[in-house]
């Protein structure tokens, strides 16, 4: 019996390990899938803009060369001025797509130091003048930073490839007990309630990830007045997820 007890021990023991190795695989095979799914998106993502934009710089540019040769220098600097512009378009697009890319680690960086990073990395470089206003912000639980940082970065990514703004401010502040994060621009604007979620604008997700974290978005948008984007979480709500997510005793 004390050898049967024995052999039977060993193989739970063998059937644990094997149970664990294949939960550690289908782990890692979920996590693949993911990084291919993003990798996937961001592809299409650089197909359906950069690309598209490039291949229309290439369209304008021939355009060009060949009422030069017909017609002389009249009427070229039209062509010439949408060659420039659709070049910097397709460079702050490739400039975001690059930095999509490497993803900043949350957990590690906080919300501030990854947004200022973002801020940095991509509107910076794309000639886009951009700060942070940071008052008296505490660290949040990592879900909340976590929603914050994607409706931030959906709202920058609005600014920059179709707002066309010159300058962004991104606040955010502590107070009357709520959390409150807002990315302002000085782009062209549009009207939220003719185009409630206009295409690729990510308005409904960025409404999804607040409510998630129990909180709301409130756009403020009119054409040729910019736009701004506001956050609001409930500072009850906010030390909610921190119990839940904080060490069990």
């Amino acid at each position: 019996l004390e050898v049967r007890g024995r052999e039977l021990e060993s193989q739970v023991e063998q059937r644990t390990i094997d149970l664990m190795n294949t939960q550690e695989t289908l782990r890692q095979r979920e996590m693949e899938k993911a990084i291919t799914t993003e990798r996937n998106r961001l592809a299409r993502e650089l197909h359906d803009s950069v690309t598209q934009s490039l291949y229309s710089l290439t369209l304008f540019s021939e355009a060009a060369r060949h009422m030069a040769e017909e017609m002389g220098e009249e009427n070229i600097e039209q062509y010439i001025g949408q060659i420039g512009v659709i070049g910097q378009q397709a460079l702050k697009e490739m400039r975001l797509l690059v930095y999509e890319l490497q993803p900043p680690e949350l957990e590690r960086e906080g919300l501030v130091r990854a947004l200022r990073k973002r801020l940095e990395a991509v509107e910076g470089r794309a000639g886009v003048e951009a700060r942070l206003e940071v008052d008296e912000f505490v660290k949040l639980p990592g879900v909340v930073e976590q929603e914050l940082y994607r409706i931030a970065q959906e709202a920058l990514n609005n600014a920059l490839k179709h707002a066309a703004a010159g300058s962004v401010v991104l606040y955010l502040r502590q107070s009357n007990g709520s959390i409150e994060m807002e990315i302002v621009d000085d782009g062209v604007g549009f009207n939220p309630e003719i185009t409630p979620d206009r295409g690729g604008m990510g308005l409904k997700s960025m409404r999804d990830r607040a409510e998630h974290i129990g909180g709301s978005v409130t756009i403020r948008s009119q054409p040729g007045e910019g736009t701004s984007v506001k956050v609001s979480v409930q500072q009850k709500t906010v030390d909610d997820q921190r119990s839940e997510t904080g060490p069990k005793s």
